[in-house]
This record gives C-alpha cells, sequence and structure tokens, in this order.
C-alpha cells in the first residue's frame, strides 16, 4: 500500500468502516511509514477533541414563548407605499437621510468649481495658442518675403511681438506675471 491510499483511508480506520483485511494492511503500512502514522495520531487527537467538544444546546424557555407568540401573531403585514415614504422621514432616519441630502449637495457645489476653474484655464490657453499661431504666420510671412530669419529679427517690430519678455511697451505682455 501506498502513501496516498492510506491516508485516504486513515478516517474510516478511526470510525471503524474497514474490513479486517483492509485494517491489518494499513497498520502494517503505518507500522512501516512515520509520516502516515504521524497523520493518523493527529486525525485521532482531533477527533477526540471534537468528539468531548460537542453537546446539545437547549433553547431557553423564554426564546420559545417568543417563536411561539410570532407563530400565533400571524404573517406580518408590509408597509403600504405611504407608510413607507413615511418612514423615511421619521426622527430615526432623517437625520442620516438630511447628512447625505447635505454632502450630495456640497460635493455638486464643489464639482461645479473645479469645473468652472479647469473651464476658464483651458479657454486661457487657447487664447494663447492663437495669439502663438497668429505670430508663427506672420514670422513665416515675414521670411518669406525677406529670405532669412535674421532680417526678420531686425524687420520685426517689438510692439507687435507678444512674446518679448521685457515691458517695453504697454505691458499687455502675456507672460508676465
Amino acid at each position: 500500500m501506498n502513501c496516498q491510499a492510506c491516508q485516504e483511508n486513515l478516517s474510516a480506520l478511526l470510525d471503524r468502516e474497514l474490513s479486517e483485511a483492509e485494517r491489518s494492511e494499513l497498520e502494517k503500512h503505518m507500522a512501516g511509514c512515520a509520516i502516515c502514522c504521524e497523520q493518523f495520531r493527529q486525525l485521532a487527537r482531533t477527533s477526540d477533541l471534537v468528539s468531548r467538544g460537542l453537546f446539545v444546546l437547549e433553547p431557553s424557555p423564554a426564546l420559545w414563548a417568543g417563536v411561539r407568540a410570532r407563530i400565533v401573531e400571524g404573517p406580518r403585514q408590509a408597509p403600504g407605499l405611504f407608510e413607507g415614504i413615511a418612514s423615511v422621514f421619521s426622527g430615526a432616519t432623517l437625520r442620516p437621510a438630511l447628512a447625505a441630502a447635505a454632502l450630495t449637495i456640497i460635493v455638486v457645489i464643489a464639482s461645479a468649481a473645479i469645473v468652472s476653474l479647469y473651464h476658464d484655464r483651458i479657454g486661457g490657453d487657447q487664447d494663447l495658442q492663437r495669439l502663438f499661431y497668429s505670430f508663427i504666420e506672420a514670422r513665416d510671412q515675414l521670411e518669406e518675403e525677406h529670405g532669412s530669419s535674421d532680417r526678420i529679427s531686425e524687420l520685426a517690430d517689438e510692439k507687435q511681438n507678444p512674446f518679448v519678455t521685457e515691458d517695453r511697451h504697454d505691458g499687455s505682455n502675456p507672460f508676465k506675471s
């Protein structure tokens, strides 16, 4: 007999469900196999602990009296639609409902503020992008007309260049704070 077959039959050996020949073969294997022998000891110990710990619980007489009373009452009626709605606004559930409503309002207002700020930021970026592209187009046009980018810098009027970082004109530089 191998260990797997032995271990599969340990519980049957403990419960005395094996024939004399099967029991003899298992015992012979366990006499020469320390692992299977130890598993049988652990199984026997666990079984002993469980059997000593099992006892029958008797429900208290008060429990039975309550069960009998509920049986005599019969099935309870489910509340109607209006009673169900009214129960939501009863004292016990009104405070959590108001707290949930207030939290929802706060989240909606905060979300609207964040979206508004983000939208304003995106709009500003789009204006700057349009300004940049118009400047690039004007530069490209000057380059076509005059042929060299060095010559263009001499010809470009600083007042029309929105990307000049020094404040030499009316102060409408978008890069200065």
